[in-house]
């Protein structure tokens, strides 16, 4: 990733007193005690052009790198699951229009078929994200899917949510129409709504993200609590995806395919899971323009075009039961491409409109500031109380899910800014109204809202764009998603094209998020080091205190004067 400004390239747009100490300052950054802010400092001080620039990159690739070494993260249940998929593709293939580029299949106009099989694409990209060790754009889609298919479960059994029904209580009651499942569906979303939120077992868990930056440990051990919530990821995932499975199996009967329906009640078992990250690091790589016209990303188009000609060929000819589970990673590729024939005819359309004014690099220098943020997140959070860190952290966590689901094209990554936002405001309460955060999180028997947090920050203005964020974050009857984009589109600054706001909405809203945690960082950073903070803001945010303020401060302004936005009016 690159950067523009003063050091427009890691290493090659340096300067060549820059790329020395550039280098320099990696090879040192194994020799310091992030729990001891003395030793960030001195560090700093030993290279204060390039230090955030070096940091940032050397724990962002030894994340990556950590999570390949830990296959254990991708619990085995979920590549039992992911057996099935081709298959699927195979039935759905035949017996209908498939293959689409729309990310979010719950509200496009696709066939029945296709928003199957978009049930699947939704199993693969759960399994990337818990591969990956990003817990946050996991818990995200595991969430979604499962209130997408409560839906489907109640239409199809005719049940009605009683008024004013908790619900916890009614996906209990929808579910329990499956008694054979033996699963509280209604507690699963309350446990997975609780990790979203910071509570539950997520605080115990995310020490997998603060572990896997830290450039000291060639190898790090994933810690039990991160291994358990991952494997309950994969129990209600693997739940949710038989009422996919078991449309698959009733689209087959419709069409009279009774062996194929019968295919889609077995269960698979293996000992040992595949590696899933090979060819092409799947898993792990960001869809970024770096690797969205790299060889990798050609092998991953190709596999897919040849996977699509093989399952289809097995449904049409009567060999969709003869295919091998090697099929999987076929399965998975697939989604890799297209997900890469996405972000490549976006690029397209980008240069086309944009003309001239075309900056290849700012893409790249947005992807390197929301590594940096996250990252400096992680390290302050180790000079913070418990309760801070556990903020911070979750807020970098949710940073890293956020961009990645950005690149994606998906609305699931405004579930992620959700959780940025809150997290920042509540980290910021902490530190800023230590008694009045103590009080808020004290609270029994009552949902801790987001707005709630934004409040006790001194953010309250942004109340309006929480609430935006949380229409993204579920799949409901309810759910005001098309109003919410409109909001975002609607918060940008004045100087945006009114022809341009709804293509830079989302990025808008992961940007202004960002920049408020980028905000808190740096104002912890003042009470630690001047200098420190300093060259945060010179090589990280660009911005100065003064003017940081003035962004935000517009920011809310703009957010306040949409307080009474209708998102419901069209």
């Amino acid at each position: 990733m690159h950067r523009d400004g003063d050091l427009a390239g890691l290493g090659g747009g340096f300067t060549p007193e820059q790329a020395r100490e550039f280098e320099l300052a990696q090879r040192r950054l194994g020799r310091i005690r992030f729990s001891e802010p003395t030793s960030v400092v001195a560090a700093y001080r030993r290279a204060p052009m390039t230090f955030w620039a070096a940091l940032a990159m050397a724990r962002h690739v030894h994340r990556m790198q950590q999570a390949e070494k830990h296959g254990e993260l991708l619990p085995k249940q979920m590549y039992e699951a992911l057996i099935h998929v081709p298959r699927i593709d195979a039935i759905t293939s035949t017996l209908g229009s498939v293959w689409s580029l729309h990310p979010d299949g719950y509200h496009s106009e696709d066939s029945w078929p296709a928003h199957l099989q978009w049930g699947a694409d939704q199993l693969v990209e759960t399994v990337r994200h818990l591969r990956a060790g990003r817990m946050v754009a996991a818990l995200a889609m595991v969430r979604r899917q499962l209130e997408r298919w409560t839906l489907n479960v109640a239409q199809h059994f005719g049940v009605e949510p009683a008024e004013d029904e908790n619900k916890v209580v009614y996906f209990t009651r929808v579910w329990a129409e499956y008694p054979w499942l033996r699963a509280d569906i209604g507690q699963a979303w309350a446990e997975l709504s609780e990790c979203l939120h910071g509570r539950g077992s997520m605080g115990a868990a995310q020490s997998w993200e603060a572990a896997a930056g830290d450039v000291r440990t060639a190898t790090i051990q994933v810690p039990q609590a991160t291994l358990d919530l991952n494997q309950r990821m994969a129990d209600i995932a693997g739940t949710v995806f038989t009422q996919v499975r078991g449309g698959v199996r009733t689209l087959a009967q419709q069409a009279g395919r009774d062996s194929w329906a019968m295919a889609m009640l077995s269960n698979y078992s293996v000992r040992e899971v595949p590696d899933l990250l090979e060819p092409g690091r799947v898993a792990i790589m960001p869809l970024d323009p770096a690797y969205a016209y790299s060889s990798w990303a050609d092998n991953a188009t190709s596999a897919a075009r040849g996977y699509r000609l093989v399952v289809t060929a097995a449904g049409q000819n009567g060999t969709l039961l003869d295919l091998p589970t090697s099929h999987v990673m076929g399965a998975v590729l697939e989604r890799r491409g297209r997900a890469i024939d996405r972000f490549r005819m976006s690029m397209e359309r980008e240069i086309r409109v944009l003309g001239d004014d075309y900056q290849p690099g700012t893409l790249e220098a947005r992807l390197f500031r929301y590594v940096a943020i996250s990252e400096a997140a992680e390290v302050i959070s180790d000079w913070s109380s418990p309760e801070e860190a556990a903020c911070l952290r979750l807020a970098a966590g949710a940073l890293r899910s956020a961009f990645y689901l950005w690149l994606e094209d998906t609305d699931i990554a405004m579930a992620c800014v959700r959780v940025l936002l809150e997290q920042t405001c509540q980290a910021r309460a902490w530190r800023t109204k230590p008694q009045r955060a103590k009080r808020i999180s004290e609270l029994k028997g009552t949902v801790t809202s987001s707005a709630r947090w934004i409040e006790a920050s001194g953010w309250r203005r942004a109340k309006v764009l929480g609430q935006a964020l949380g229409e993204f974050s579920h799949v409901d009857l309810r759910a005001a998603v098309f109003g919410a984009r409109r909001l975002l589109g609607a918060i940008q600054a004045e100087d945006v094209a009114e022809s341009e706001r709804p293509y830079k909405a989302r990025g808008h809203a992961l940007d202004s998020t960002a920049y408020l945690l980028a905000f808190e960082v740096s104002e912890r950073l003042m009470g630690v080091d001047e200098g420190l903070a300093e060259g945060f803001r010179e090589q990280i945010t660009l911005l100065d205190a003064v003017e940081h303020s003035r962004r935000i401060e517009d920011l809310l302004a703009r957010v306040h004067d949409l307080r009474s936005f209708d998102f419901r009016d069209l």
